[in-house]
């Protein structure tokens, strides 16, 4: 296997896109992977159970020619010719903003990093579906709520919030995955 190889797995958060150098049998069906790169092309790093099903992702696999306007739309799909067909919605996962990063609170303001498609090397390149458009909640105690507008990649603290989130919306208005803290901490 190569520094190339990629593979996706069922995590907490869905699903989550690695890479790894090397991988070695260790024992009947268990693996060892190194040089990991985890939360590639967008997807949210998880945590995944022992026995978590993975998927190695080659030349076999392929991305399903649908366009945005099958979004929301319930699907007719079977994986291979002998498998029953399922219906399942389009949800364009791979459509939605990344989620930010580099979430940090200091002095009474929030401060992130947009992220985005253009260089997989970079954390602070937007893509070109990002509008620069986030939504902010704060969590007084009770739940996060009072989602607030913000067009730039900074906010001031809400007043009396013990925790708050940030989530990147695209230019179809939806919001890619929260990313959060809880103040005090980085």
């Amino acid at each position: 296997m190569t520094k190339e190889t990629k593979m996706a797995g069922g995590t907490d958060q869905g699903w989550e896109l690695i890479q790894f150098e090397e991988a070695v049998l260790v024992a009947e069906d268990t693996w060892r992977l190194s040089g990991l790169l985890r939360g590639q092309r967008g997807s949210v790093p998880g945590v995944a159970e022992a026995g978590a099903r993975l998927v190695l992702l080659d030349g076999a696999v392929v991305q399903a020619a649908v366009g945005p306007e099958e979004i929301g739309l319930d699907l007719i799909w079977q994986a291979a010719g002998d498998d029953e067909a399922e219906t399942l919605s389009f949800e364009d996962r791979a459509g939605l903003p990344w989620p930010v990063a580099h979430l940090k609170a200091s002095s009474g303001q929030l401060s992130w990093t947009r992220r985005g498609a253009d260089l997989p090397e970079s954390w602070a390149l937007p893509e070109g579906g990002n509008t620069g458009s986030f939504a902010l909640e704060a969590d007084t105690g009770s739940g996060f709520s009072g989602e607030s507008p913000v067009s730039e990649a900074s906010a001031a603290v809400p007043s009396g919030a013990v925790a708050v989130r940030v989530a990147a919306i695209g230019a179809d208005g939806r919001y890619g995955p929260w990313v959060s803290i809880r103040l005090g901490t980085s």
